[in-house]
Parts: structure tokens; C-alpha cells; sequence
């Protein structure tokens, strides 16, 4: 491959015999000089050297045009005199290790290429402009590999690869634009590994790629705009794996796949605003994992990923905005992802989201408006949350989203509902926090379940009691201090529960409440046996009834409990009016 880091060059044509690896013999050689800034000469190489015009002469009569180790000026198609416009065809080029230079352009546009396989392997468009525009590439598997545009603009608009392997391995391409603007790319792979595309837009609008795989592997691109908006991909794998994306815009909006699987594996983008909005992938997966975004946007607004996986595991967004609004797709992973940028995760249709393990220092907006439910499982555990999460317990169905993931165990659904408690804290969502905190010490009791199990039959006594106790106590008539109204109206059942107890005692002559002044009102026993309870429950302590024999104990038991469920009730009333 011919040297890219040259600054300046000298070409001399001497009148020296110089023979091609093909052993085509040429009268004169072209010695050409590459030199650095310094203008010191850091490569020199001999080549055959060909006026034009005897190559225009070849054309001409359709014969085999063997360029290999030529140096070739101002070379355009549309220069050769007495040629069929209607159909300008080429037979059996090939070109490896070739160099040409043009003023303007180099040409070859509106060209057929017949015969053999075109190859370009290894060649150097030294200066101009370079244009394949409309040609067609008859015998497919066209080969630019290690190709060399150093100069000037490059355009391959409106080309046909017809079929087979596409070869721009190893290409360079200096500034200016690169122009594949409805390019048809046949069914075979289209190789684009390792290439370099310097700063400058270039352009892959409305092109048509078939089923073959696209590899764009270790690619590193400049500044400017890298464009696929509107393309077509077939059933392909397109891969971008370790690439380097230069300042501007990687665009995929409104392009369409099939059954396609997208690689950005390891892909480091700078200052990059990448683009898929109103996509649209038919079936497969797109994996984003490892990458890194220094700074801009990502953005598949509106995109249509309903039956794709989309995976961006490990990888960080240092100062880039995610968004997903109004998106449908299937899973969407960002585990032990580093997010430190807002990102909209309002999406339409999510089978499955996954924060686990991810660093969140911003916003994560998850809260569509007119479809509050299209999360259907989410999945928080090992998130560590140092921003926060837009979410509403019951408009989203939170409980549902976490409890959804079938793999998980109620340690996983502890930890994250213990991480929506302290969220919707620092969001002043004090009901969902409530909500949360509840539904945290319900998966806390399942674990302390499964210890009483693990533990001796002496020890499950105790243990079985504790746990029961959390059970009622703590969860069924209070919610965890979480619900005065729920603890008032446990209030209301065990002052009731404590009066049908007394009226049974007395019925059964187990224990009396008995009128010390003589019953005034001439209450039934029932009316004094629930008067007693309340007396005792609220420990008011009047004296005008008292208990005798087991009503003894049965009060005693009642006035502990009224000092407990009080006391309870206080402190779920003032930590509700203190938020």
C-alpha cells in the first residue's frame, strides 16, 4: 500500500524501460517522491507510464486494459473520442498498484465494467477528484482494497455492484466528501474493515444493500457527517465493532432492516450525535456494548424495534443525551452502563428493560403520558442511583415491572424495591415511597421465611412467632407505619375483637365486667362489655366497670395492646403530616 502520511510529492517521467509484475513492458518511468512537511523523502517508488491516450486507444477497441504499476494523468472517460455514449463499456480492467493524477477529476463515470472483476487493489488517486458515478460493476466482486483517495472528492452515486464480495478493505480516504448517495450493493459482503474515511460528510443516502454482511470493523472516521438516512438494509449483518467515530453525526434515521444483527461493540464515539430515529429493524439484535460516548446524543425517537434486542452493557455515556421516545422495542439493556446524561426512556412497547448494575448520576425519564404501562418488566438490581428515576408507583404499575423477571428471587426484588423507596424520597413522591418501602419489607419477611427454614426446630419456634408477629403487627394492621387509616381501622377490629371476647367470657361465667356503681344506665352486658373494652383500650381508666376472675388477664392484655396500636397510630399519622 502506498504511503498516506506524505504531505508533498515529486513525479519525474524518465526515459528508462520499466517492466509491471505482469510483465507489461513500458517505454518510460514514472519515479515518484513522497515527502513529509519537512519536505525529506519518506518513500520513492518506480512505476510504468502511460500517456492517456493510448489507454483511451485500448478502450476504443475493447481490448483487455492491463494498468497494473501505471502511472496514469488526467484520466476521464469523457474525453475519449469516437465513443458509444449509449453504453461506454470497459473490458477486463485491472489496476493494482496503480497511481493516477488529475487536475479536475479522475473519471470513470457512466462506465460498464465487462469482462473479469474490476480491481483497483493497492492504488493511489493522487490528486482531484475521483468519480465512479453510475457505473456498473457487471462481474461483481469489485476490489478497492488498500486503495488510496488522498486527494479531493470521492463519488460512487448511483453505482451497481451487481453481486459478490465488495472489497474497500484497508481503503483511505483523505478530506472531502465520500458520495455512495443510492448505491446498490448486491447480496454479497461489503467489506469496509480497517479503513479510514478522513474529515468530510459521506454519504450512504438511499443506498440498497442486500443480505450479505456489512463490515465497517475498526473503521476510523473524521469529522463531518456520516449519513444513512433513508438506506435499505436486507437480511445483513452490519457491524461497526471497535470503529472511531469523529466529531458530527452518525445518521440512521428512517433507514429499514430485515432480519439484521448491528455491532458498535467497543465503537468510541467523539462528540457524536448518533441517529435512528424512526428506524425500523424487522427481527434481530443491536449490540452497543463496551462503546464509549465522549459527548452529543443518541437518539432512536419513534423507532420501531419491536421484535430487536438492543444491548448497550458496560458501555458510558460521558455527556450524551439518550432518548427513546416513543420507541418500541423488545429488550433494551443498560447494565453496568456509566450514564451521566438525561436519558428519555419514555418509550412506546419494552418487553423488558434492564438497569442493573448501571451508574446513574442524571434523570432517567421511564414515564410516557398516553402509555404509561408500555414497560412491562424492569429490572434495577445493583443500580446504583445517584440521580433519579421519573416514575409513578401506580400509574406505571412499578410492582408489576420488578416483579415481572421470573429469574429474580426476593433478595433481587428487596434490593430494588428498597432503591425505588429512596428514589421517589428524593423526588417528593411520598406515597410511592410508602408503596415501595411496604412492598421492600415484604420480600425482607420472605427472606427472614427462608432462614426460619434453614435454622433448628428449637430455634423455629421463636422464630415462627417473630415472624408471624411482623406479619400481623407490623404489616397487616399498620403497612410498615406507611397508613394511619390502615392502623385506625385495626384499631376499630381489636377494640371490637377485645368486647366480643368480654361478652363471651361473661356468658360462659370464664370472667365478668362488672358495674361498680350499680349500672345507671342499664347497659346489657354486650354494651358493657364493648364500653369496658374501649376504657380499657384507650386506658381511660373510669372505675365504673370492672373486670373479675379471667376478665382480669383479658384486660391487661387489651390495655398493652391499646398503648401499642396508639402509639403505632401516632407514628404513622405525624410521619405522614410531617411530609
Amino acid at each position: 500500500m502506498y504511503p498516506t502520511s506524505f504531505k508533498y510529492y515529486k513525479i519525474r517521467i524518465i526515459d528508462k524501460p520499466f517492466q509491471s509484475f505482469s510483465g507489461k513492458n513500458y517505454k518510460q518511468t514514472a519515479c515518484i517522491s513522497f515527502l513529509n512537511e519537512s519536505k525529506h523523502e519518506i518513500y520513492y517508488t518506480e512505476i510504468g507510464y502511460l500517456e492517456t491516450e493510448e489507454i483511451y486507444k485500448q478502450i476504443i477497441a475493447n481490448e483487455p486494459i492491463d494498468l497494473n504499476e501505471v502511472f496514469i494523468e488526467n484520466f476521464d472517460v469523457n474525453q475519449i473520442p469516437v465513443w458509444n455514449d449509449s453504453e461506454k463499456r470497459i473490458f477486463n480492467l485491472t489496476c493494482q498498484n496503480a497511481i493516477f493524477s488529475a487536475q479536475k477529476a479522475t473519471n470513470f463515470s457512466n462506465v460498464i465494467f465487462s469482462g473479469m472483476p474490476v480491481c483497483f487493489q493497492n492504488t493511489l488517486f493522487l490528486r482531484g477528484n475521483v468519480l465512479f458515478e453510475n457505473c456498473i460493476f457487471e462481474a461483481g466482486n469489485a476490489n478497492f482494497n488498500s486503495v488510496v483517495f488522498y486527494s479531493g472528492n470521492v463519488s460512487f452515486f448511483n453505482a451497481n455492484f451487481v453481486k459478490g464480495e465488495i472489497d474497500f478493505k484497508n481503503t483511505f480516504f483523505g478530506d472531502g466528501s465520500k458520495n455512495f448517495q443510492y448505491v446498490f450493493w448486491g447480496n454479497g459482503d461489503i467489506l469496509f474493515s480497517n479503513s479510514y474515511w478522513g474529515n468530510g460528510n459521506v454519504s450512504f443516502v438511499n443506498a440498497s444493500f442486500g443480505d450479505g454482511s456489512i463490515n465497517f470493523k475498526v473503521a476510523v472516521f473524521g469529522k463531518g457527517l456520516k449519513d444513512f438516512k433513508f438506506a435499505i438494509f436486507g437480511n445483513t449483518q452490519l457491524s461497526f465493532e471497535r470503529a472511531d467515530i469523529g466529531e458530527g453525526v452518525l445518521d440512521f434515521s428512517k433507514t429499514e432492516f430485515g432480519n439484521s444483527k448491528i455491532n458498535f461493540n467497543k465503537t468510541i464515539f467523539h462528540n457524536t450525535n448518533v441517529l435512528f430515529d424512526e428506524s425500523e429493524i424487522a427481527t434481530g439484535k443491536m449490540l452497543i456494548k463496551s462503546a464509549s460516548f465522549e459527548e452529543g446524543k443518541i437518539s432512536f425517537d419513534e423507532g420501531k424495534f419491536t421484535q430487536t434486542d438492543i444491548y448497550f452493557d458496560k458501555t458510558t455515556f460521558f455527556d450524551t443525551k439518550i432518548s427513546f421516545y416513543k420507541a418500541s422495542v423488545k429488550d433494551l439493556s443498560f447494565e453496568a452502563c456509566s450514564i451521566n446524561s438525561y436519558a428519555d426512556l419514555r418509550l412506546q412497547y419494552c418487553e423488558k428493560l434492564n438497569l442493573s448494575d448501571a451508574f446513574i448520576h442524571d434523570i432517567i425519564d421511564l414515564s410516557l403520558e398516553d402509555n404509561p404501562t408500555a414497560i412491562k418488566a424492569i429490572n434495577l438490581f445493583g443500580c446504583r442511583l445517584m440521580g433519579s428515576l421519573f416514575h409513578s408507583w401506580d400509574r406505571n404499575q412499578v410492582y408489576n415491572q420488578i416483579k415481572s423477571n421470573a429469574q429474580q428471587n426476593a433478595n433481587h426484588f428487596s434490593w430494588q424495591f428498597n432503591l425505588l423507596k429512596r428514589n421517589f424520597n428524593n423526588t417528593g413522591q411520598y406515597d410511592d415511597e410508602d408503596k415501595a418501602y411496604v412492598a421492600f419489607r415484604r420480600e425482607e419477611l420472605k427472606l427472614y421465611k427462608q432462614k426460619i427454614q434453614q435454622s433448628s426446630w428449637y430455634i423455629q419456634i421463636y422464630l415462627w412467632f417473630a415472624y408471624y408477629f411482623q406479619k400481623i403487627v407490623f404489616d397487616k394492621m399498620g403497612l410498615y407505619a406507611t397508613s394511619p387509616l390502615r392502623v385506625f381501622k385495626s384499631i376499630v377490629v381489636v377494640w371490637a375483637l377485645f368486647g366480643v371476647l368480654f361478652s363471651l367470657f361473661h356468658f360462659f361465667d370464664w370472667g365478668k365486667t362488672w358495674s361498680s356503681v350499680g349500672n345507671p344506665d342499664k347497659m346489657s352486658i354486650i354494651a358493657q362489655s364493648f364500653y369496658h373494652s374501649a376504657i380499657t383500650f384507650f386506658t381511660i381508666g373510669y372505675g365504673d366497670v370492672f373486670p373479675q376472675g379471667l376478665s382480669r388477664i383479658l384486660s391487661s392484655i387489651e390495655g398493652f395492646v391499646g398503648v401499642f396500636m396508639m402509639s403505632y397510630f401516632t407514628v404513622a399519622f405525624v410521619r405522614k403530616v410531617l411530609r
